[in-house]
């Protein structure tokens, strides 16, 4: 299967005609053609969120997704946050979309918010109010929505040029193991 979804990725990195100079777009029709050439493979894409290939379509993909936010100006720690953000939301958006296109119940439609939205308004006041608009929502919409969001924080990020995420590691206490467990049950307060 690992060989299978390498090539699907090649295929979909074959269809690039976009140069990373021109960062955003050609990482928009890559989320286009990976999503695109998934909806053609839906068996083969809906593995893609548990399969490394490490073959060349996932190698130029990579490549290619690095080299278009190293053009944005990230480098170190933010430019593989940024690369790993975009690679997970595509593939799990696009395969996502794939695995709809084989369910039946689908009918061919492909709303973001399936079924009726049926909302208490004493307990649910914004889902109730928001619930035309929420049914009107398109799962490629959403998809490149976020596509859309997730390239305009590479584009502030690389603007205020600082780390996009400080690693803050919080020490265990004395009484838990680095788990987090305390080996109590739960409830109980240490000694």
């Amino acid at each position: 299967m690992q060989e299978l979804l390498d090539r699907v990725l090649r295929m979909a990195h074959s269809r690039m005609t976009t140069s990373p100079t021109a960062w955003e777009a050609c990482l928009t029709e890559l989320a286009t053609a990976t999503l695109d050439t998934f909806l053609q493979y839906p068996s083969i894409a809906v593995t893609a969120t548990s399969l490394t290939t490490s073959g060349p379509g996932e190698l130029e993909s990579m490549e290619l997704m690095l080299a278009c936010f190293s053009e944005a100006g990230l480098q170190g720690r933010s430019l593989a946050e940024q690369y790993a953000i975009f690679a997970s939301y595509v593939l799990a958006g696009a395969a996502g979309l794939a695995r709809d296109t084989t369910d039946p119940a689908n009918n061919g439609t492909y709303e973001w918010f399936a079924g009726p939205l049926q909302a208490d308004p004493s307990h649910h006041p914004l889902a109730l109010s928001s619930r035309d608009d929420i049914l009107a929502l398109e799962e490629r919409e959403i998809f490149f929505a976020g596509i859309n969001q997730i390239i305009a924080a590479a584009k502030e990020k690389a603007q205020n040029q600082g780390p996009f995420s400080q690693p803050n590691p919080v020490a265990p206490l004395e009484h838990e193991n680095t788990m987090g467990f305390t080996g109590r049950p739960p409830g109980t307060l240490p000694n």
